[in-house]
């Protein structure tokens, strides 16, 4: 509440039924000789009254506190499945950069219990014998880990992928393909030459946490952007911001709506936002 203002349309409408001559406030005034007069200071000082208590001070207003909620969604199929994590902050006046740093540092934490962001790159070492009936082909990861690995091969207008199965290999007669695959990292492949001898190495690098961030509701806030930029520098997260996540939403909707019409088109259309964790929250004034 703007105290000035407030002071001021108190003594305009106490001077207003005593007739003037009044004195508060470091606000003096003079005495009224006409009812007209005592009429219209008295609406002046009503009318200050409902300033003064619906807009606050700017002084007020940097001092109100603020509440934020902030929310960690598990996404499944392009929706909310779960909340994974939720928090709630409260701050003294607008939030500031700084603050916003311990509302980043819970999410990147909350984050981390899930998905590992300090993973390190895996180097991996590839060995294919020349005779794959004799010896099996040998791979090797540092550091050491679970992975999957896959062969596929193409032919007959089709494609066949399915485990690494030593026996299966050695009978196969034809080039084909390994897929390696380690959970949380970037497949990669390698191209085997028939009857000849191999020795490859290669790198699978982590792969970012892919997370949105929406508009937090309530009072007018920046909070989204603030977010952005705080986790945008983090390499293993790759984020969304809220515009990029309306713009991929319409996008998939236009062309599904394509798709629907002209059932017999045969273009590829994006089918999900490719998103791991959603954020979104509110954000209020406490008055």
């Amino acid at each position: 509440m703007n105290t000035t203002l407030l002071s001021a349309g108190i003594v305009c409408v106490i001077a207003a039924i005593v007739g003037g001559g009044l004195k508060a406030f470091n606000i003096e005034i003079p005495a009224l000789n006409s009812l007209r007069r005592q009429l219209m200071l008295g609406l002046l000082g009503l009318v200050l009254l409902i300033i003064a208590w619906r807009y606050p001070s700017a002084n007020e207003s940097a001092s109100t506190g603020r509440v934020l909620t902030v929310r960690l969604w598990d996404i499944e199929l392009d929706t909310k499945h779960a909340v994974i994590a939720s928090n709630r902050f409260t701050f003294q006046g607008e939030v500031k950069t700084t603050e916003m740093a311990e509302v980043g540092e819970w999410i990147l934490g909350q984050i981390g219990q899930k998905y590992n962001l300090n993973a390190q790159a895996v180097n991996v070492r590839v060995r294919v014998p020349a005779d794959l009936a004799v010896e099996n082909i040998d791979i090797r990861m540092t550091p050491p880990g679970p992975s999957q690995i896959y062969f596929w091969t193409t032919g007959g207008g089709g494609k066949s992928r399915i485990p690494l199965d030593p026996e299966a290999v050695k009978t196969l007669g034809s080039n084909f393909d390994l897929e390696i695959h380690r959970s949380g990292y970037e497949a990669k492949s390698v191209r085997v030459i028939w009857n000849q001898p191999q020795d490859t190495t290669l790198t699978l690098q982590p792969k970012p946490v892919a997370i949105g961030i929406e508009e937090f509701s309530g009072d007018s806030n920046d909070v989204a952007s603030q977010l952005v930029a705080y986790l945008m520098p983090n390499s293993r997260i790759m984020i969304k911001d809220p515009k990029s996540l309306d713009d991929l939403r319409k996008e998939i909707a236009e062309q599904k709506d394509f798709l629907a019409k002209h059932q017999s088109s045969q273009v590829s259309i994006r089918t999900s936002l490719g998103l791991d964790l959603l954020i979104d929250g509110t954000y209020k004034l406490q008055h």
